[in-house]
């Protein structure tokens, strides 16, 4: 071992050169004992190899100069959990316990294997099956609680490779309890399958005495029936259904504020949400910029398009039916599609990467020409085209508004919020001034409500796939860096 000068109450970082020993260890804890001498330099150490850690982490759990290490069989498994163990966010000994409780269950899988070996040539005799199954019952336990902990935590590499070695040491314990089960048939007959399985008796003793019914397995037939079969999956899948929606419930928490990931995270995420929305945004670009031409090249509205109001009577002179640029009923469109228009203006004149820095910071500007336009049309008596109006009436505005136009220039949800109580009222209003409306001021209310909650909604929804493509990147980088 080698380590650094420690003052009380300070760090040392050491490293353990295993050498020969390496290949004479299994898969499990390594315990390895500090002695400071003089001068503060821990350069003693003795190690244990994983075959002295209990089954029980409490029971031998040793004194703080013992530093426990995790010998594992998979490099990626490997580099996963060292990059978790170098970004940890416990203490030290909430490490500890980890670090025991997977050495605590590689040891239980290694006497597991060995127990299924003696019980494959038949030794032990009547209590082998009841050791067995103890065992496995006890194995399993622990198990499962370390793989919901892999879970949680979004240890990929580890749940693969916890899930693989128990499902190899569990097909093992089937095979050698089947072939118990076979072997007590053969010698006392078909009547004594259960009996055998069980130990040759109705009750067996787990090591030390204690009754093997506390492991819950005990007094079962090899073979349970299908209710019981039925009823272990069903919990299964409201494990995982449950497992599924924790971990919503804490990428809702995340993008609505209410749990902070450390500010190096909440930086390295808004680096990654600013490129998402920036790309989003050109979509957005597009679609102003069609929107924009698609009306102004059209001709101007009749005066009876917008309940009477008069968009082609301009100082006594009647509207036109072909370009008309100025006309009042394109000043709505016009002001919409503004930002839209400078911006791509702007991406014809400007270098790439000056444009899309320009194109970030176009947010709010969009916004604010979005709702403007709104209030020309709700207080200020200016039409709108007819193609508008139909839209404004139709179904396809919560497609446009509550869908496209959310994810396409991202606001935060508290944001959306904001924006959705401001257009809510110029939206019913718009409404019930359109010709051919048949709203009244309450279901006009509650639609323009509704759109408001449908872009806040697309706006939440928007984010968490953000922060989920987010945590899988980093995921990835940080592999293939440990890798390299």
């Amino acid at each position: 071992v080698q380590g650094g000068s420690v003052v009380l109450g300070g760090e040392a970082v050491y490293s353990v050169a295993l050498g020969q020993l390496l290949a004479q260890l299994r898969p499990g804890a390594l315990l390895v004992e500090a002695h400071q001498v003089q001068g503060g330099i821990a350069n003693e150490a003795t190690a244990a190899t994983a075959g002295d850690v209990s089954a029980d982490p409490d029971a031998d759990r040793p004194g703080p100069a013992v530093v426990p290490l995790l010998l594992v069989d998979d490099p990626r498994v490997c580099a996963e959990l060292q990059m978790a163990l170098d970004n940890w966010r416990g203490t030290v000994d909430e490490m500890d316990c980890m670090l025991y409780d997977m050495g605590a269950l590689l040891w239980l899988q290694d006497n597991l294997g060995a127990c299924t070996a003696a019980t494959a040539v038949g030794d032990g005799g009547g209590n082998a099956t009841v050791r067995l199954r103890a065992l496995s019952a006890r194995t399993q336990r622990l198990h499962d609680h370390l793989l919901a902990y892999a879970e949680a935590l979004y240890w990929t590499e580890t749940q693969r490779w916890l899930r693989t070695r128990q499902q190899a040491v569990t097909a093992a314990v089937a095979a050698a309890v089947a072939a118990a089960v076979v072997e007590c048939t053969q010698d006392n007959g078909p009547g004594a399958a259960t009996a055998c399985s069980i130990d040759g008796s109705s009750r067996g003793q787990m090591p030390g005495g204690e009754a093997s019914g506390d492991d819950g397995l005990s007094g079962h037939p090899v073979h349970q029936s299908s209710w019981v079969r039925c009823l272990l999956a069903a919990a299964r899948c409201v494990r995982r259904m449950l497992r599924v929606v924790d971990r919503l419930l804490r990428l809702l928490q995340v993008v609505l504020g209410w749990r902070s990931e450390g500010d190096a995270d909440t930086a390295a995420y808004m680096s990654y949400t600013a490129v998402f929305a920036t790309n989003m945004m050109n979509v957005m670009q597009v679609m102003d910029v069609i929107g924009f031409l698609s009306v102004m090249v059209r001709g101007s509205t009749k005066p009876s398009s917008n309940g009477g109001s008069s968009g082609g009577d301009v100082d006594g002179r009647t509207g036109s039916t072909g370009l008309a640029w100025l006309d009042p009923d394109k000043a709505c469109v016009l002001v919409a599609a503004s930002t839209g228009a400078v911006m791509g203006a702007l991406w014809l004149m400007l270098p790439n990467g000056t444009w899309r820095r320009i194109s970030a910071r176009a947010k709010w500007p969009r916004q604010v020409s979005y709702t403007l336009s709104k209030a020309m049309v709700a207080f200020l008596g200016f039409p709108q085209p007819a193609a508008t109006i139909r839209h404004e009436l139709g179904m396809s505005i919560f497609v446009l508004e509550g869908v496209i136009l959310p994810a396409g220039v991202l606001m935060s949800p508290l944001e959306s919020v904001f924006m959705g109580l401001i257009r809510a009222p110029l939206c019913a209003r718009m409404w019930l001034l359109s010709a051919g409306s048949t709203f009244t001021i309450t279901t006009a209310m509650a639609r323009a409500l509704a759109l408001s909650a449908l872009n806040v909604l697309t706006t939440v929804v928007v984010h968490m796939y953000i922060r989920v493509s987010y945590e899988r990147q980093r995921r990835g980088a940080a592999q293939h860096a440990k890798a390299d």
